[in-house]
């Protein structure tokens, strides 16, 4: 949703007003197991909300990790038909405008965030995590994705070759 850029090997959007810009990405599977562990890597910079999302089963209905630079704060929390909820935050200063390193770890119904490295938060839900889809969001300001990794242990990557790519260039 929203409308997503590609330039200068960055992937940019900028919500729309009371709105959440979301790519989500597509691995293969329908989903994940709901024993698998996932671990989400984006690094990110955002003049608003950005972060990522999990657990998307339907547009306006998911999970999100989120930096929020106006309240200097990282979120957790879930969207319903679209309303916006904050289950989790704690405060985390960091430049807004500047790359940060969000790393959301994610097995059973519990959810855990680093920034830069730094353990900073966790929140459990009530039901498994890991069986939807994923990607990056952007919400009240302008978020850009340097780089967007997901890890996981589930049966279906078992023996599958993997490819990386450094410079989109």
């Amino acid at each position: 949703t929203g409308t997503w850029t590609a330039a200068d090997c960055r992937y940019a959007a900028t919500a729309p007003a009371g709105a959440t810009a979301i790519s989500a990405a597509d691995f293969g599977p329908a989903r994940l197991q709901t024993t698998s562990w996932l671990e989400l890597t984006a690094t990110l910079r955002t003049s608003g909300v950005g972060g990522v999302i999990f657990d998307e089963y339907e547009p306006g209905r998911f999970k999100f990790a989120a930096l929020d630079a106006a309240g200097q704060r990282v979120l957790i929390g879930h969207v319903d038909d679209n309303r916006w909820v904050v289950d989790a935050s704690a405060a985390r200063m960091f430049a807004a405008g500047s790359d940060q390193v969000l790393v959301v770890t994610l097995k059973g119904s519990t959810v855990s965030v680093q920034v830069n490295g730094t353990f900073v938060l966790s929140h459990a839900f009530s039901a498994a995590v890991v069986d939807g889809r994923t990607g990056v969001l952007s919400r009240a300001g302008t978020t850009s994705v340097d780089s967007f990794r997901a890890r996981t242990n589930d049966p279906a990557f078992t023996g599958v070759p993997w490819v990386s790519i450094g410079d989109a260039t």
